[in-house]
């Protein structure tokens, strides 16, 4: 497959094991050689065809054959859709997508449509990159319910009833109706992206008291995790604000976590399969009708990663990510399609022009943070049958460093990094160490200040990062002081060694560390010993 035309295409034909069609031959663009391509499976065996085809002729052939076994013991992420309780059903809708005569892009079976298929691409885009970075192939399990397949144009357009209809397990979206109005869903008050709104958290709240009325898997008691679309969101061209929308996520680990977003950008998602190409690579404009969020969708394509990609990032709240990098810090707003694409379009927020090919060295921030993934792997939701369970000390273990004598003493110490969970990463000034990796963790690490001397200059602050493979990390501002002050004390004249520990909260700790405070005691000794007259004395001198 080494030929460079435009017009080559990727033909991925599935079968199952009775060589019986199970879903809808799909193209895909080759760019330069290179091709991804976005594949449904079925429960059982799948045999994949891929035929590479140049100007209408077939040049290659290849066969994969997959086992697809649908993990139904972990808990799922639940897609709720919350309308008003006199909600039009509709989504805003440029003209172009033919918004203002049809209901194609704009109605709520579209809506639905649109958001089962992005969460399919959000559930492919993690088992991708979670297996990237070493964890196997896994991702979140979407709750499904047995109906008419959407995922397919060709499902859609086959008529309800008929034998041809095409049912099987898809992902359940749940219809929320909310005790709201429409107006006050569209209150500008409690407009996130109002700048003089005083309840920008409402919307959440409407939300989830919304889910909890309604019940079911949303009961606090089931812990669910729960993607929710604002459905009765929309652009105000009078106030230039998009209302009814809030991009918010929260993690309730004993209850209810929401990540909610508004459906102002819906309208450019893919309803199937047929349409993710052409809604990654569309340059068209979308016009004053909708809006411009965050000024990065002056384009269809880009309209469709803010929507998707920001869509996500607060799911990855509601599952528990903090503000790091790669999609937790907006890495998806021109990234995004380089997950499912060999190429990419032009970018109007950057005025650049699109990558003539992707390839696995192009760099993409459309990925989840490795502590993210990592706390991700700990949670039942992506747990896969061969993990082993942690207990929950192993869960909240902090990872440390600390200076210990050398007990040969021909060096005074030595730095022993450790974490009861193992670790996945050390970084020595933002530059990780060959050793260990997520694939080959280790429990502990040692080095000697000589080792580190020669490394690196004792005269500039050496920054140190772990990372355990729970997830959990520690940041240390400064090694080298910890050989300076040393976190054990030698017993004159015997073999005893005290080792200090902190009384200060872990996270406080890391946080004056990475904010280089020295304003803190280090230690305070209060050892005394009994002198020949029986009077007590200081056997060490105090340090602060």
């Amino acid at each position: 497959m080494d030929s460079g035309s435009s017009e080559d295409f990727l033909a991925v034909t599935s079968q199952d094991e009775a060589q019986i069609t199970s879903f809808p031959t799909q193209n895909w663009p080759i760019s330069d050689g290179y091709f991804k391509a976005l594949v449904i499976l079925s429960p059982g065996k799948n045999i994949l065809t891929l035929q590479h085809h140049h100007n209408g002729m077939q040049l290659a052939s290849t066969t994969l054959n997959l086992t697809y076994v649908p993990l139904l013991q972990t808990p799922p992420l639940h897609l709720a859709i919350m309308v008003a309780k006199d909600s039009p059903l509709l989504i805003d809708c440029p003209p172009q997508k033919r918004g203002a005569v049809s209901t194609a892009h704009s109605g709520i079976d579209a809506a639905i449509n649109k958001f089962r298929m992005t969460a399919y691409m959000w559930q492919a885009q993690t088992a991708e990159d979670m297996r990237a970075k070493g964890l196997g192939r896994r991702s979140f399990r979407l709750e499904e319910e047995w109906m008419v397949e959407t995922l397919s144009r060709d499902f859609i357009q086959t008529p309800r009833g008929s034998s041809a209809s095409h049912m099987r397990s898809t992902a359940k979206c749940h219809i929320i109706r909310s005790e709201k109005t429409v107006e006050q869903i569209r209150d500008a008050q409690v407009a996130q992206q109002n700048p003089s709104a005083h309840r920008k958290d409402d919307l959440h709240k409407y939300f989830e008291a919304a889910l909890k009325k309604h019940g079911g898997p949303f009961e606090s008691s089931a812990h669910p995790v729960v993607a929710g679309l604002i459905l009765d969101s929309t652009y105000s061209p009078e106030q230039d604000i998009i209302l009814g929308h809030a991009a918010l996520g929260c993690s309730n680990p004993k209850g209810l976590s929401l990540g909610m977003f508004g459906s102002h950008l819906t309208y450019s998602w893919p309803r199937f399969m047929e349409e993710v190409s052409h809604c990654l690579l569309d340059t068209a404009i979308p016009g004053d009708t909708v809006g411009n969020d965050n000024s990065e969708c002056g384009t269809m394509w880009e309209a469709c990663s803010i929507g998707q990609g920001a869509f996500l990032h607060e799911v990855g709240h509601a599952f528990g990510a903090p503000h790091t990098t790669g999609i937790m810090a907006r890495g998806y707003a021109q990234d995004w399609p380089k997950n499912y694409l060999s190429r990419t379009a032009y970018c109007q927020a950057k005025d650049t022009i699109g990558a003539t090919v992707i390839h696995g060295e192009t760099p993409n921030d459309a990925c989840w943070d490795i502590k993210d993934a990592l706390s991700f792997k700990t949670l039942a939701h992506f747990r896969l049958p061969s993990d082993p369970i942690l207990s929950p000390d192993l869960l909240k273990a902090n990872p440390s460093a600390q200076v210990i004598p050398d007990k040969a003493d021909t060096d005074p110490s030595i730095l022993v990094i450790s974490c009861p969970a193992e670790i996945a990463r050390v970084q020595f000034d933002g530059v990780a160490e060959h050793f260990p990796t997520v694939a080959s963790p280790r429990r502990e690490l040692r080095f000697t200040v000589e080792e580190l001397e020669t490394r690196f200059d004792r005269c500039n602050a050496l920054k140190l990062d772990i990372l355990g493979m729970n997830g959990r990390s520690m940041t240390m501002a400064n090694v080298w002081r910890l050989f300076t002050n040393v976190s054990y004390i030698k017993i004159p004249g015997s073999d005893v060694v005290l080792q200090k520990k902190s009384v200060m909260a872990p996270d406080t700790e890391e946080s004056l560390e990475s904010l280089k405070q020295t304003d803190k005691w280090e230690w305070t000794v209060l050892l005394q010993e009994r002198g020949a007259n029986g009077s007590c004395k200081y056997s060490v001198p105090s340090s602060t």
